[in-house]
């Protein structure tokens, strides 16, 4: 406890940075050189923002996981019982073994012609999509001022000017 600690300035985390790709173990935490250390003008310390998942929400599960894990005989200790009971769930989660974004077009789900009756763009209005899943609904909480609808005929475009969509 008797060692000072400082704050990390850019110049020594350049030259931890050094010592670790030199030796090939980690100097202060610096396991290896970052690319945007190539940046001018950017200091690798005070340019990023901290975030929150990380520094608060790692740190407080590994927190949990200690407490849960490396203590017994306390209330809030798990068990070998409890802990293979976790695991035996943790295993069977499945993850895809692709990712990818599904794309919605509000003209899947209503009819075109109602939206582009005499080519008036004006007249349409969201209460038409008001049946759609979620996604919709959820856009529906702020007001915006047009919305996009791809239309496959012909491979056009059209936007359709909609007066703040929270009114509806």
């Amino acid at each position: 406890m008797d060692d000072m600690i400082f704050n990390r300035s850019a110049t020594g985390t350049l030259q931890h940075m050094q010592q670790s790709m030199e030796s090939g173990e980690a100097v202060y935490g610096v396991m290896k050189q970052s690319a945007l250390v190539q940046l001018t003008h950017f200091n690798i310390i005070t340019g990023f923002v901290p975030c929150s998942m990380h520094c608060i929400n790692l740190g407080i599960a590994k927190q949990f996981i200690k407490y849960w894990l490396d203590t017994s005989n306390n209330p809030y200790s798990l068990n070998n019982q409890d802990i293979a009971l976790i695991d035996d769930i943790l295993t069977r989660i499945k993850v895809p073994n692709r990712a990818k974004n599904i794309e919605y077009t509000i003209c899947n789900c209503v009819n075109v012609t109602d939206i582009f009756q005499n080519h008036n763009l004006n007249n349409f209005h969201i209460k038409k999509c008001s049946l759609l899943d979620d996604t919709l609904h959820a856009v529906n909480t702020c007001d915006i001022d047009k919305i996009c609808l791809l239309v496959q005929n012909e491979q056009e475009i059209y936007i359709s000017p909609v007066p703040n969509l929270s009114s509806y």
